[in-house]
């Protein structure tokens, strides 16, 4: 993110709920990292993230990662295991398969300390377990296993008798689901964060969540989702990203841009979904500490939906 997109944000608060100068300043290096990965700037990325410090605790929209690959690029394999090393603790990585795939074009059998990573991953990945709200998480937890569970056997093929069964058991489960996750940010007060469940879990609940939220109280939804946002506890594209899906499955363009599947990439563009009030959308990207829809073209190969102006953008009071 540079400078100008970073005032944008501030330009446009949500009043509701408290910003931190920490968090959006956080923001803006992780888009700016995205932004040179793009353009395969690697010195760059390695000057950013060597002026950032290691963490001692979980935080959102970590580049650790990325570093990581930048100074594989550059040779510095040294470097790059430290890194590596770091994006486990923080969670950046969801299993250890991942790390071999997105590793595996460098060749590093031999490397011992990246195969201590790999061997090491689950305590690496656990270290700051200890912290994490377990009463929440083991509610979360048992929301996300009951989607699995089920869901898994509806996706099985079968004859009509069955599939109407199955689909019978997905809709009661759904329902059960709905309900316990009602009943839980009841009972909290907010939508579960990084603190409560951390950053791997967090990524793969939202799918789940998706599947059924929309029988979620929406103004509930909304209002928490933000209030997550601005406080740090889930990443600035996660509840764009469930709200967006949710207008996918009933057929509606989006309202944030932000949710996408592979049916949208062509000649290996992607063309971003129709979005509705599209002159509004940057306004409404904001409210997620989101930047306008034109800067997802400086980090990936992407086709601007059509209707889409910078200039003709409006602030959502004048609707």
């Amino acid at each position: 993110m540079t400078c100008r997109h970073l005032v944008f944000l501030l330009l446009f608060p949500v009043v509701s709920f408290a910003q931190s100068e920490e968090l959006l300043k956080r923001i803006a290096y992780a888009q700016t990292i995205s932004r040179l990965r793009y353009e395969k700037k690697y010195d760059s990325i390695v000057h950013i993230g060597r002026s950032i410090p290691f963490r001692d605790s979980i935080y959102l929209y970590g580049i650790e990662a990325t570093v990581a690959h930048a100074y594989m690029q550059l040779g510095d394999t040294v470097n790059a295991m430290k890194y590596l090393e770091r994006s486990v603790e923080l969670q950046q990585y969801g299993e250890r398969g991942q790390i071999s795939y997105s590793f595996k074009k460098y060749k590093l059998d031999s490397n011992a300390r990246y195969q201590r990573v790999i061997r090491k991953f689950d305590k690496l990945n656990s270290r700051y377990a200890g912290n994490l709200n377990m009463p929440v998480l083991n509610r979360c937890l048992e929301i996300y296993y009951t989607d699995q569970r089920v869901r898994n056997i509806w996706m099985i093929q079968g004859d009509s008798t069955k599939k109407a069964y199955a689909d019978f058991v997905q809709r009661q489960c759904d329902s059960m689901n709905v309900a316990a996750m009602s009943s839980l940010m009841k009972d909290i007060g907010r939508f579960p964060g990084i603190s409560d469940i951390g950053l791997s879990f967090l990524w793969n609940f939202r799918h789940i969540i998706a599947h059924w939220a929309g029988e979620l109280n929406r103004d509930t939804l909304v209002s928490y989702l933000k209030e997550a946002t601005l406080n740090g506890q889930i990443p600035n594209t996660y509840g764009p990203f469930i709200l967006d899906k949710l207008e996918h499955y009933k057929g509606n363009p989006s309202i944030y841009g932000e949710y996408g599947d592979y049916n949208d990439y062509k000649d290996g563009i992607r063309h971003i979904k129709p979005i509705r009030d599209i002159e509004y959308v940057d306004q409404r990207r904001a409210e997620f500490l989101l930047p306008p829809l034109f800067t997802l073209q400086e980090m990936q190969n992407c086709a601007l939906p059509a209707g889409y102006s910078r200039k003709s953008q409006k602030p959502i009071g004048t609707q």
